[in-house]
């Protein structure tokens, strides 16, 4: 089952979350707050070696 991360320039800040709108929505967020940083959804396998 797929869990999703949200990231900045790649490196993972926040998560595992369940559904990608879930992890959208923090990230759209921080990218509304947040001057000069670039906030993005990550998907990942459950149990996936990262």
């Amino acid at each position: 089952m797929p869990v999703y991360y949200v990231t900045c320039f790649g490196d993972r800040i926040a998560g595992p979350f369940e559904s990608r709108s879930e992890a959208q929505r923090l990230a759209d967020e921080e990218n509304t707050n947040e001057i000069g940083e670039n906030y993005d959804v990550e998907r990942a396998d459950e149990g996936a070696a990262t």
